[in-house]
């Protein structure tokens, strides 16, 4: 099957002052999807402020981007603020009745606060899932919290469901990732 394109339109008011670019009345469309806010970056250091709200009710649209089959709803609320360790990001995503190849799953939800600074990017993730499928597995509830940066993340994972029998987890620890040595 061939994939359709995803039509795109858009627009925004920008201004060029104080060694700031503003993007007001920012616009994004195509299909069922819809993305609107407002940022401003600085020209004199790279920080971005302002906020971007999205809604698609209609998943689908996106499988060109993902390359992928999705279908699903979701809305995603992001704000970009500076401060004095860098970059401050917050992201939130709701998503309902998300099916992809591999499962599908009635509600998930994703929360992300983080800075990205010079040094090492550091924040917090909240991954929660309701009702997902995958394969045999079943997963009436289940949550990822991860915490601290790309070296050393802290975790804590919930889960019950039902994989033959049913079963419940609960576990936390400290991830560390590192670069293989060549």
């Amino acid at each position: 099957s061939q994939e359709k394109e995803l039509a795109l339109r858009g627009q925004t008011n920008f201004d060029l002052s104080d060694r700031r670019l503003n993007l007001t009345n920012i616009l994004l469309e195509g299909g069922k999807s819809r993305l609107a806010g407002h940022l401003s970056l600085s020209l004199a250091k790279p920080v971005v402020e302002g906020e971007l709200k999205a809604e698609c009710n209609d998943l689908t649209a996106l499988s060109p981007l993902i390359h992928e089959k999705i279908h699903g709803r979701a809305v995603l609320q992001g704000r970009l603020f500076p401060s004095d360790e860098g970059q401050k990001v917050s992201l939130l995503m709701d998503a309902t009745d998300v099916e992809v190849r591999s499962g599908k799953a009635l509600r998930s939800r994703i929360e992300a606060h983080g800075t990205l600074s010079k040094t090492v990017p550091r924040g917090r993730i909240t991954l929660e899932i309701q009702d997902g499928v995958i394969g045999d597995l079943s997963l009436p509830s289940s949550a990822l919290i991860l915490e601290g940066d790309l070296g050393n993340a802290n975790f804590q994972l919930t889960a019950e469901g039902c994989y033959r029998d049913p079963f419940e987890i609960s576990s936390s620890g400290l991830l560390t990732i590192s670069v293989a040595e060549k």
